[in-house]
């Protein structure tokens, strides 16, 4: 039989652990502020945490823009023999222009890149940047292929990186007065500058011809071909071709191209039926542009005339295409990017 300590032990037990106990409820109530203090300092650090990332976000970001331009920069310095010298004022030339021309220092590093690979000193190359990226944007195009076309006519007529803003608007007459963009002339005019230049063509011959023949309707690419098949045709005549051009009275040679040009040719041939333009130039692409130029004699003059007093020529496009609110925002951006890229700088180290 259990003793009365036992009973009462027993009953201690029961009113210690019952559901009902005072103390069960006492500790119940006591585990549920508990959880509820626990789950009020979790919800304050998730905040603080996010608080936190709000507050560090501008310096990742930032971060990571330098980390993309000092990337550019390095691919840059590949084409330099002595970065040191120049990667500072490139770094500052590049920003600067990012946020003028309302163009990425991506784009920017990438034409400075082809800028350099075309063998213009570093000292030029950043004016010669700014003329393409200033062409690039008033011809609808990217900076790199403007500056493949205005490098590739400097070299290949062996003119200076001072003269890459008379290029400049040496192209925009071209489009100008042609029927043609900038975007579709600037990645074809390397075709037919270099054959161009070494036959002593002019550049305002050269740019005349593409004018008129694609305002005659001949598209870019058929136009580049045809002057390149013309000049070739000088440079290397059939034997039938110079001995019909004795008769005419002039030698069938690069000489008569570079004392006479285009225009004095064509003078001498104009009024030649299709069939006797066709034995001077026996290459049916060298006829599909030469036959509405010498059809159209006042206009390819008119055209050289343009060339001749192509000044300004990008400039005015520029300003057209910069008075935009598209531009504005564009700067807007480039600023905003280059302001992180400048925080990332100093937080680099």
């Amino acid at each position: 039989m259990a003793s009365s300590q036992s009973i009462r032990a027993g009953s201690a037990y029961i009113e210690l652990y019952v559901n009902n106990s005072q103390l069960v409820r006492g500790l119940k109530q006591a585990s549920a502020k508990l959880k509820s203090f626990s789950s009020g300092l979790t919800t304050l650090g998730t905040k603080m945490m996010g608080l936190s990332a709000m507050m560090s976000a501008p310096f990742v970001a930032g971060i990571k823009a330098f980390a993309d331009f000092e990337n550019q920069l390095a691919t840059v310095s590949t084409m330099l023999d002595e970065p040191e010298k120049h990667l500072e004022s490139f770094k500052n030339g590049i920003r600067s222009m990012s946020v003028e021309f309302g163009e990425s220092t991506e784009t920017l590093a990438k034409g400075l890149y082809d800028i350099l690979s075309a063998s213009i000193a570093p000292e030029d190359a950043l004016n010669v940047l700014a003329v393409s990226a200033r062409a690039a944007k008033a011809g609808l195009t990217d900076t790199g292929t403007a500056a493949d076309a205005i490098t590739t006519i400097l070299n290949s007529y062996g003119l200076s990186a001072g003269n890459a803003a008379d290029v400049s608007d040496g192209l925009f007459t071209i489009v100008k007065r042609g029927k043609l963009t900038f975007s579709e002339l600037a990645p074809k005019i390397g075709q037919v500058a270099s054959i161009a230049a070494s036959s002593g063509l002019s550049l305002d011959e050269m740019g005349a011809a593409l004018a008129t023949m694609t305002r005659s309707g001949v598209k870019t690419d058929a136009a580049v071909t045809s002057l390149t098949a013309i000049i070739a045709s000088f440079l290397k005549p059939s034997e039938q071709a110079a001995e019909y051009a004795k008769e005419l009275g002039f030698n069938m040679n690069a000489a008569t191209l570079k004392s006479e040009g285009l225009q004095g040719v064509f003078k001498r041939i104009a009024s030649l039926p299709p069939d006797a333009v066709s034995k001077l130039f026996p290459n049916i692409a060298a006829v599909k542009g030469l036959m509405p130029a010498l059809q159209n004699m006042s206009g390819f003059a008119d055209d050289l005339d343009a060339m001749a007093g192509r000044s300004g020529a990008t400039g005015d496009a520029y300003k057209k295409m910069t008075a935009t609110l598209s531009h504005s925002f564009n700067q807007l951006k480039q600023s905003a990017i280059n302001a992180f890229s400048i925080i990332g700088e100093a937080l680099a180290p």
